[in-house]
Order: structure tokens, then C-alpha cells, then sequence
């Protein structure tokens, strides 16, 4: 992300060159578009190139935000399509979390039954 705009595939070969070639305007703030650059952030208080080409050069792949590429799709279509699979993550565990939740209930409730009808009977007996 370039001064908040997607940087253009010409503007990617140019910082790819790090100083072999002329960068393009404001290169300097060019900035992740889901703001993980941590290392950047931490090590540099304001937009500085050097920061700028250390988060470029590393592998994109270990990054938290990393999501492959699919030919066809534009750099927003892409980040549509990972935050649609965030949320069917996100409900996948809603339910998992739902069906374990009701099968304890069921075997806790059940428990609970079976105890208190044991208790009442051994009251009945006993008193």
C-alpha cells in the first residue's frame, strides 16, 4: 500500500531494485494494507525507506496475514474473500462450541437427575 492506495505492479519492480533505480514518490510510506509490519513500527519512529525494504525482503509467507494469491482477483477482492474465510472459521467454532456445550449440558443435567432422584430416595428411606 502506497499513501493509501495498492501499489502498481511498475512501482513493485521498482522497490524490488532498492536503490539501483529512481523509487517512486512517497515510496517511503508505503505501508502494509493490514498494518502487520510490526518489525517496521517498532524499529523506526517515522516512515523511513530502510524500514521499508527490511519488511519488503522478508518471506511474505510467515506473515500472520499472509493469504496466496489467486490469479483474477484484485489485491480488495483478495482481502474480501480472507475475511469471508475468517468468518466461516469463526462460525465453524461457533458451532463446534455450541454441540459441546449442549452435550455436557445433556450428561450434566442427566447426572443431576439421576443424583437428585437417588438423594430423594434415600430421604424417603431414611426419614
Amino acid at each position: 500500500m502506497l499513501q493509501e492506495e495498492e501499489i502498481k505492479p511498475s512501482d513493485r519492480a521498482l522497490l524490488g531494485a532498492r536503490g539501483k533505480v529512481t523509487l517512486p514518490a512517497g515510496a517511503v510510506l508505503t505501508n502494509c494494507r493490514k498494518n502487520r509490519w510490526a518489525g517496521y513500527e517498532l524499529t523506526y519512529v517515522e516512515p523511513h525507506l530502510d524500514g521499508v525494504f527490511d519488511e519488503i525482503e522478508k518471506d511474505r509467507k510467515k506473515c500472520s496475514g499472509f493469504f496466496r494469491y489467486e490469479p483474477g482477483f484484485t489485491p480488495i477482492q483478495h482481502l474480501e474473500r480472507q475475511e469471508q474465510k475468517r468468518r466461516e472459521r469463526l462460525q465453524y467454532k461457533i458451532v463446534i462450541f455450541s454441540l459441546v456445550a449442549g452435550a455436557v449440558g445433556g450428561i450434566v443435567s442427566s447426572l443431576l437427575r439421576s443424583f437428585a432422584s437417588t438423594a430423594w430416595r434415600w430421604i424417603e428411606r431414611h426419614l
